[in-house]
């Protein structure tokens, strides 16, 4: 619908290769699935990265890009295992959905953080947690409007007061994904 003036809608309809006409009385008006919508989900959009083994020298008090040495997928180079391995970079501008997860080695001092930072510099999403026992596992994930080339990466923080490791585990416990949600 493009404009409504008292009783009458005006309505444009040219999309997905569809001829304008003129809507006459008992012509139905209806959001519906296209083919087009059934397609964008067809050729679905993202990367999932994961550590082949624990990541070790996790320094206190600092916050560290997590780097990932192996794909699980990649459908259009988001991802490389070779440069900015810690970086999900979108190929083209839209709404994008990343999560994180991490397993911490036992430890039980101090907090451990976990954040999504933007093209190095606006933060996404952060959380922190004071450390018990065990080994301390924690999940984030942010929406985010992006422009094509922007970048992300899972950091993460802790204050032990020693270094740390992110432990790998059967279950690839140790992930970074993003998928494209929308325009």
């Amino acid at each position: 619908m493009t404009a409504i003036s008292t009783d009458t809608f005006t309505i444009t309809r040219t999309q997905e290769s569809s001829s304008a006409r003129t809507v006459i009385v008992g012509d139905q008006i209806a959001a519906v699935i296209t083919k087009k919508t059934l397609t964008d989900i067809e050729n679905a959009s993202g990367a999932r990265a994961y550590n082949s083994a624990s990541v070790t020298g996790i320094v206190t008090s600092t916050w560290t890009s997590v780097p990932w040495d192996t794909e699980r997928y990649d459908t259009d180079a988001y991802h490389s295992t070779v440069s900015n391995t810690s970086r999900m970079t979108v190929p083209t501008s839209g709404i994008y959905l990343f999560t994180g997860s991490v397993q911490w080695d036992t430890n039980s001092s101090g907090a451990r953080g976990l954040r999504l930072l933007v093209n190095g510099t606006t933060q996404l999403g952060a959380m922190f947690f004071n450390v018990g026992t065990g080994n301390p596992a924690m999940n984030i994930s942010e929406a985010m409007q992006l422009a094509a080339s922007d970048y992300v990466e899972l950091q993460v923080y802790q204050t032990s007061g020693s270094n740390r490791s992110l432990i790998n585990s059967a279950d690839n416990s140790l992930g970074f994904s993003v998928t494209r949600i929308g325009l």
